[in-house]
């Protein structure tokens, strides 16, 4: 690996784990708006 390979695999990394994390995020504000919902 040359320094270049490693900081776009690192960059790639770094953006699959935003986009997990956001993903995670919005799932769990939908299911607690939906079990407040339910509640109500």
């Amino acid at each position: 690996f040359t320094q270049s390979d490693r900081g776009d695999l690192f960059s790639a990394a770094a953006n699959t784990l935003l986009l997990v994390l956001v993903s995670v995020a919005i799932l769990g504000l939908l299911s607690r708006i939906r079990s407040r919902a339910q509640v109500r």
